[in-house]
């Protein structure tokens, strides 16, 4: 049974109960396995030695336009960077993070979809998901 940390944000102005261990600095980053835009696997093991910028957000159409901002931001400053390698992790369906992507013209970004089993939500301990609503909260790893 995963560990439930009960009112360990609030989402919504609402106490939310998040699934999992909360990460700590200088762990290392679980396995996990999530959907790319073409609906192929994309395994963290399966790109060892990258130094990586993971950003996760709620989903990419939310109407407040903060995972929009969160991702736009993300691209522009890995962009300036070399051999960082930029993904962007939430339960979006993958067609819906490619038309996204495409439409907003960003090029450095790696969209990546858990929706199906949330392997990286419960992998992650850093953006575990929320109980009431079974998408992922926000953080940057």
């Amino acid at each position: 049974m995963p560990i439930e940390r009960e009112n360990a944000i609030t989402f919504g102005g609402k106490p939310i109960t998040l699934i999992g261990q909360e990460l700590k600095v200088g762990e290392i980053a679980p396995e996990f396995i999530a959907l790319s835009e073409n609906s192929q696997p994309y395994s963290l093991n399966d790109h060892k030695g990258s130094v990586r910028l993971i950003s996760v957000i709620a989903s990419i159409d939310a109407a407040a336009g903060i995972c929009d901002m969160q991702t736009r931001r993300f691209n522009e400053e890995v962009a300036k960077m070399d051999n960082v390698e930029f993904l962007s992790v939430s339960v979006d369906l993958p067609f819906s993070l490619s038309r996204w992507r495409k439409a907003a013209g960003l090029e450095k970004v790696k969209m990546l979809s858990d929706y199906r089993e949330l392997s990286f939500g419960e992998a992650s301990p850093s953006s575990t998901p929320m109980k009431e609503s079974n998408i992922l909260s926000f953080s940057v790893v």
